[in-house]
């Protein structure tokens, strides 16, 4: 059975009872809308990964992850990269039981997720650009250039610093 199948044949009865109707049907990707809740179901073959996203009236959506169910949710739920049969029987019983405040559209429950995803992306983006600061200031120091090497630095908070010290 192909993903879409799979969705179709054990997501959708599910999506149908809180008034959700398919709104697009492409190979391994699907969208669902209701009156005010959008969700995105797919799977990218090439990286052996799955994604479900959601989103209240908006046209951002939100990706949940094993991390965003472990903060909103405080459960372990195994949606990342897992197979196409384990992701949807995994997502078939999420949704049937505590993720059905998404589903809902909960408001203030859409605004805890998106709150959780701004930050998680803000720590992720901090993290790069902390890695990119200390990859430049390392081959300034390689290349004996101090003062750039100094430069790099100020951009940088002490506990970054560590590997200097």
């Amino acid at each position: 059975m192909e993903f879409n199948e799979i969705v179709v044949t054990w997501i959708y009865p599910i999506l149908i009872k809180e008034g959700f109707q398919i709104i697009e049907n492409r190979k391994n990707y699907l969208h669902f809308k209701s009156d005010n809740v959008g969700i995105t179901i797919s799977r990218n073959q090439m990286e052996n990964s799955n994604m479900i996203q959601f989103s209240l009236g908006e046209k951002t959506y939100y990706s949940l992850d094993e991390k965003a169910v472990k903060y909103l949710f405080d459960k372990e739920i195994k949606i990342d990269a897992v197979s196409p049969k384990d992701f949807i029987s995994n997502l078939t019983l999420f949704l049937q039981g505590y993720g059905r405040s998404l589903l809902a559209g909960d408001k203030t429950f859409f605004d805890k997720f998106k709150d959780f995803v701004h930050k998680n992306n803000k720590e992720y983006t901090d993290h790069l650009t902390k890695s990119q600061i200390l990859n430049e200031a390392d081959k300034a120091w390689n290349k004996k250039n101090y003062s750039d090497f100094i430069k790099f630095i100020n951009f940088l908070d002490k506990e970054s610093l560590s590997r200097y010290s």
